[in-house]
C-alpha cells in the first residue's frame, strides 16, 4: 500500500522552501544487468500511489491525461509515495517532471524521497526557480546535508528553470551513489556511511515543498535482476589472492614464530600452528585487497590437537579494531560465528554460545571453511554445507571493508593449514595507454637498502639526494630515523648516513617533502625546543651554514587526525599541503585533504579532496610532483593488483578539489603485495618506490616511468645569487611570478654557504624571477616556457645591485610591442617592484634611460627610446611616485653593451635601466 506523508515545519526546509527532486539511478549498473521493478507514464489512475487523488486546503493531486498533476497550496513538505520491494544493492530511479509555477516568495520545487527504517528519509531535490539543488537526509528531526558543498543549496547549470522538462536520476551500486540532472552528473559520493540504509528502502516517490504547480510525466525504478545474466565483473569471482604455502611468505604476519606461547612455521606445503597458551587467541594474518561487491574467503585446515572448548578458523579484520570470526570446535563438534571490538564480544547465531550442526566431526578431519558475501547476504560454510547466514546490515556492516584476513586459534591447539584463498569481483583496473610497457624495477644498492626496514623515500627535485626512513638500526636515535644518501659522480649512491639530531629524536622520524631549492624540508611530528618529540603534526627545518635548523611547527587550523598514521606532502611552491589523515568526514580509513598557506604562514583548515581521489577504503603517502599538477598516492580502495597500489592523478584547476580519475601506474611498478611511498625527481623519467619483499623487509626500488604517467615538463633553473658589484655570493630569498597574471608563483631560498639556488618552472607560462635582500635592488630575469615540451635545465645567476649612488640597474622584464612604446602586460611585475622600492626609499631619486640596438636609423631609434622611457616614467607617476624624483632620457643606440652583430648582442642592447642619483 502506498502512503502520503506530511512533514511538519522544519527550520532547514522552511528557510529555503525547498522541493525535493526525484532520486535516480543509471540504467547500467556496475555489478550486473538491471530489470524494471516499476514503471508508469501515469496513463490511468493508480491507487498504489497513495493520495494521488487528493483535493484539500493544502494539496491537489490527480493522475489524468498521462501526468500526475500537483498543486501544492501549503508550506509543508508533502510526499506522494509508492511501496517497493527493494531486494538488490544496485538500483536506479528516474523521473521526468515540469514545474510550471512557484507561488509568492517560495523557492520550492519537486524531487525524490526514499523512506526507510527507523524514520530515515533521503532526499534529492532541485529548485527550478533559482537553479539550485539539495541532497540530504533526515531522521527523527535531525537533518544531514550530504552533497558536501559549503552552500546548503548549491547552484548547478544542469538545473533548468520553470516550464522546462527536467529528468532526474539516481544510481546506486555497492560502492557509490551518483546523482544526475538532465543528463549531467552533479554529485557522486561513496555509499558507505551515507547510504548504508538504501538496502532497506520501503517507499519511494515524489516530495514537494512550498506553493507550486507541477506535473510529473513518468516514474521508473529498476534494480539488479536475480534472473538476469550477471555481468562479467560479477561472476565468476576472480582470484585476488591464493597460497598453498609452498614457500616461506613473510607477508603472512607471525608465520615464522617460536616462543613460549606459539609455534608457527610455513613448511612442506602447509602452515603449521602450535598454540601452547590456553588462555589467549592468536592470529596469523595477511593484508589483502578489497573491492566493492561480492567476495569469498576459504581455507582448508586440520586440527590434530585441541583442548575442550578450543578451536580455530577464519578471522577477518576491519577498521576500528573490529574483527569477525568463523570458527570450528572439533572436540564438541560445533561452530561459532561472531565478532569482537575493543573487548566487546558478540555471537551472531540464535544461541548465545557455539552450536552443533552435524558438519564438524572431531579431530584429524579436514575442514574447508568458507565465508562468502553475495549481495547483502553473508554465508558461512563448513565442507560446502551452509551452517549460518545473515545480512550485512544486521551483523556485517563493516565486512565489505576488510583489510586483513587469516587464521585464528583459541587455546591449546595443533593445526595444519593447507591453503588460503580470496575470491572477489574484479573491477577493471584503470591503466594509462602505456602502463603495460615492460619495466624493470632495480633494487637500490646496499649503500641504501639494509637488513632493516628501509622505506618512505623522498628524493630531492634535482635527483642528487635521497632521504628515507630506516627502522631498528642500532645507529638510530629513535624508533624510526631519517637517513640520507648523496649521488656521487652523478652515478652511484653513496653510503647512507644518519644525520642525527635535531632531525632525529626518540620517536618516529621522517622527511615528508623537500623544497625545490633543497634548503627546507617538511618533517613528521612536532618538536620541542630541545629537539624531543612534541606530539603529532609536522614541522619545517631550514638549511643553515652549520647544518639543519631546529624544526619549527607548521600550524594548520583545526588540525586533528583520528587515525594512528599520517603522511603529508608540500607542493613545490610551498603554498599547498596535502594530508593523508582521518577526520570526521572521512569515508574510508584515511582520505586525502588539502590545506592552503595563508599570509601569516599558517595553513587553512584541511578540506577533503573529494570522491574522485578518495575511495571507500584508504588513501595514503601523497607525493606532489615538481610540476605542481601531478600527484601520486597509494590506495587500497581503487582497483589494483595488491593490498596497496600506487596511483596517479592530475589536478584540473587551482581549487585542488577537482582531479582526473586516478590511474594505476601499472603491473611493473605495483605487484601483488603492498606498494606505497612513491617519489621522483623533477625530470620525471624514473621514480623511487617501496615494496615489501619476500626476504621480510621494506626495500627501495628505482623504476623507469612510461611517458603517460610522468609529470608535466618543467625547467629546473639553477644559479648563484651574487652581489652585482663584487660578484660575491649572497644569501637571499628568491621569488618567481607569472608575468601574464602578475601573480607570485612561489619562493625559494639560497644555500647559506655558497649562495646557490634552484627553482622549478612548469611549461605553459612566462616567468619573471629575482632574488631579494635588505640593502640591495633585485635584478629580475625572464623565461618564456609557453612552448616547452620536455624537461630541461637552465643556468641563470641572479644579481643584486647594492643601493648606492651612481649604481646602474637593468630592468630585464620591461617589454614593449614591436617597434612601439606600448608597455606590455608582462612588464607590470617588474615596474611594480620598482614602485615598491621607490616608496620604501622615499628620498631616493633616479634617472631612467632607454636603449635600442642599431637596427634602423639613428633618428628612429632615438625617438623610439625616448617614447619608451616616457611610457615607463608615466607608469611610475600613475602609481604614486612624484615626478620630481624621476628623470628620464632616451639614448637610442648610442650606448651599446655588446656587439650588434649577433641577435644575442642586440638583445642585450635593447634595455631599460635606471641610475641611482
Amino acid at each position: 500500500m502506498l502512503y502520503y506523508y506530511r512533514i511538519k515545519h522544519t527550520s532547514l526546509f522552511l528557510r529555503s522552501a525547498c522541493v525535493f527532486l526525484l532520486l535516480q539511478v543509471w540504467s547500467q549498473l556496475l555489478f550486473g544487468q538491471s530489470a524494471t521493478l516499476y514503471q508508469t507514464g501515469f496513463d490511468q489512475p493508480d491507487p498504489d500511489w497513495a493520495w494521488s487523488q487528493v483535493d484539500d486546503a493544502d494539496m491537489f493531486r490527480q493522475i489524468r491525461n498521462g501526468v500526475m498533476d500537483i498543486e501544492q497550496r501549503g508550506q509543508n513538505i508533502f510526499w506522494t509515495t509508492r511501496k517497493v520491494n527493494m531486494s538488490a544493492l544496485n538500483f536506479e530511479l528516474e523521473t521526468t517532471f515540469t514545474t510550471k509555477e512557484i507561488s509568492g516568495e517560495s523557492t520550492g520545487g519537486l524531487g525524490f524521497v526514499l523512506a526507510g527504517r527507523e524514520e530515515k528519509y533521503y532526499y534529492f531535490a532541485i529548485y527550478p526557480k533559482n537553479g539550485t539543488y539539495y541532497i540530504g537526509s533526515s531522521q527523527k528531526g535531525q537533518w544531514v546535508t550530504i552533497h558536501g558543498k559549503s552552500d546548503l543549496y548549491p547552484a548547478h547549470p544542469a538545473v533548468k528553470g520553470l516550464n522546462q522538462s527536467q529528468t532526474l536520476r539516481l544510481q546506486a551500486d555497492a560502492a557509490s551513489v551518483v546523482f544526475t540532472v538532465n543528463g549531467q552528473e552533479i554529485f557522486r559520493c561513496i555509499r558507505r556511511n551515507r547510504y548504508d540504509d538504501f538496502q532497506w528502502m520501503e517507499h519511494v516517490g515524489i516530495a514537494t515543498m512550498g506553493p507550486q504547480k507541477s506535473q510529473v510525466d513518468s516514474f521508473v525504478m529498476r534494480q539488479q535482476s536475480p534472473e538476469a545474466k550477471p555481468s562479467a565483473s560479477q561472476t565468476p569471482l576472480a582470484t585476488a589472492y591464493t597460497t598453498s604455502f609452498d614457500q616461506t611468505d613473510p607477508t603472512w604476519l607471525w608465520s615464522d614464530w617460536d616462543d613460549a606461547n606459539m609455534y608457527r612455521k610455513i613448511k612442506e606445503g602447509s602452515l603449521y600452528i602450535q598454540q601452547k597458551n590456553n588462555n589467549s587467541s592468536y592470529w596469523t594474518i595477511r593484508t589483502l585487497p578489497a573491492a566493492p561487491g561480492n567476495f569469498e574467503f576459504n581455507t582448508t585446515l586440520t586440527l590434530t590437537k585441541a583442548e575442550a572448548s578450543k578451536g580455530a578458523g577464519l578471522i577477518v579484520s576491519c577498521n576500528d579494531a573490529l574483527y569477525y570470526y568463523f570458527m570450528v570446535y572439533p572436540k564438541e563438534n560445533n561452530v561459532w560465528v561472531g565478532s569482537e571490538q575493543k573487548g566487546t564480544w558478540k555471537s551472531f547465531h540464535s544461541s548465545n554460545g557455539r552450536f552443533q550442526n552435524g558438519v564438524v566431526k572431531g579431530l584429524h578431519e579436514k575442514y574447508v571453511i568458507r565465508v562468502e558475501k553475495q549481495g547483502a547476504q553473508v554465508n558461512f560454510f563448513v565442507n560446502n554445507e551452509k551452517v549460518f547466514t545473515s545480512d550485512i546490515y544486521t551483523h556485517y556492516t563493516e565486512l565489505p571493508y576488510f583489510n586483513q584476513a587469516g587464521i585464528i586459534t583459541d587455546g591449546i591447539i595443533e593445526a595444519k593449514v593447507d591453503d588460503f584463498t580470496l575470491l572477489q569481483n574484479q573491477i577493471p583496473i584503470r591503466l594509462s595507454a602505456d602502463a603495460n610497457q615492460v619495466l624493470t624495477k632495480e633494487k637500490l644498492p646496499a649503500t641504501i637498502n639494509s637488513t632493516f626496514s628501509d622505506r618512505l623515500p623522498i628524493i630531492s627535485h634535482d635527483g642528487k639526494t635521497l632521504y628515507f626512513v630506516r627502522s631498528s638500526d642500532p645507529a638510530n636515535v629513535g624508533l624510526d630515523d631519517i637517513w640520507v644518501s648523496n649521488l656521487e659522480n652523478g652515478q652511484n649512491w653513496g653510503q647512507a648516513k644518519n644525520p642525527g639530531v635535531p632531525l632525529n629524536n626518540q620517536s618516529h622520524n621522517a622527511v615528508l617533502s623537500v623544497t625545490p631549492d633543497n634548503n627546507a624540508m617538511l618533517l613528521m611530528h612536532r618538536y620541542k625546543t630541545d629537539g624531543a618529540y612534541n606530539g603529532p603534526g609536522f614541522s619545517l627545518s631550514q638549511r643553515l651554514a652549520s647544518g639543519w635548523s631546529m624544526p619549527k611547527d607548521v600550524l594548520v587550523k583545526n588540525y586533528y587526525n583520528l587515525a594512528g598514521y599520517n603522511e603529508y606532502a608540500l607542493s613545490p611552491d610551498r603554498k599547498v599541503l596535502v594530508l593523508a589523515v582521518k577526520c570526521n568526514d572521512t569515508q574510508g580509513n584515511r582520505d586525502l585533504y588539502v590545506s592552503f598557506r595563508e599570509t601569516d604562514s599558517t595553513f587553512t583548515e584541511p578540506k577533503r579532496m573529494g570522491d574522485v581521489l578518495n575511495s571507500w577504503r584508504e588513501e595514503i603517502t601523497p607525493f606532489i610532483a615538481g610540476d605542481g599538477v601531478t600527484m601520486y598516492f597509494a590506495s587500497n580502495g581503487h582497483p589494483g593488483y595488491g593490498s596497496s597500489d600506487i596511483f596517479m592523478s592530475k589536478r584540473l584547476d587551482d581549487s585542488w578539489l577537482n582531479w582526473s580519475t586516478p590511474v594505476n601506474v601499472g603491473p611493473y611498478i605495483n605487484h601483488s603485495g603492498w606498494d606505497a611511498y612513491f617519489t621522483l625527481p623533477v625530470q620525471g623519467s624514473y621514480a623511487m618506490v617501496v615494496s615489501y619483499d619476500t626476504d621480510g623487509g621494506d626495500n627501495i626500488y628505482k623504476v623507469p616511468l612510461p611517458a603517460s604517467i610522468r609529470p608535466e615538463p618543467v625547467v629546473l633553473v639553477k644559479g648563484i645569487v651574487k652581489n652585482a658589484k663584487s660578484m660575491q655570493p649572497l644569501q637571499a630569498g628568491v621569488h618567481y611570478q607569472d608575468l601574464i597574471t602578475n601573480q607570485e608563483i612561489g619562493i625559494a631560498q639560497t644555500n647559506p654557504v655558497d649562495g646557490s639556488y634552484q627553482l622549478m618552472l612548469k611549461a605553459g607560462r612566462k616567468y619573471g624571477f629575482s632574488a631579494g635582500k635588505e640593502g640591495f635592488y633585485p635584478v629580475s630575469e625572464y623565461l618564456d616556457l609557453s612552448a616547452l615540451t620536455e624537461y630541461k635545465e637552465v643556468q641563470r645567476d641572479l644579481l643584486l645591485s647594492p643601493v648606492e649612488k651612481g649604481e646602474i640597474i637593468r630592468l630585464n622584464n620591461v617589454f614593449f610591442d614591436l617597434a612601439k612604446a606600448n608597455l606590455r602586460n608582462e612588464s607590470q611585475s617588474e615596474l611594480d617592484q620598482l614602485v615598491a622600492f621607490l616608496k620604501q626609499q622615499s628620498a631616493l631619486k633616479i634617472e631612467l634611460s632607454g636603449h635600442t640596438d642599431n637596427v634602423g636609423s639613428d633618428t628612429d631609434n632615438l625617438t623610439l627610446s625616448q617614447e619608451r622611457i616616457k611610457s615607463v616614467r608615466t607608469y611610475l607617476i600613475k602609481k604614486g611616485i612624484p615626478e620630481s624624483r624621476l628623470q628620464a632620457k632616451g639614448c637610442g643606440e648610442s650606448q651599446p653593451q655588446a656587439s650588434n652583430d649577433t641577435e644575442d648582442g642586440r638583445q642585450k642592447n635593447r634595455r631599460v635601466e635606471f641610475k641611482i642619483l
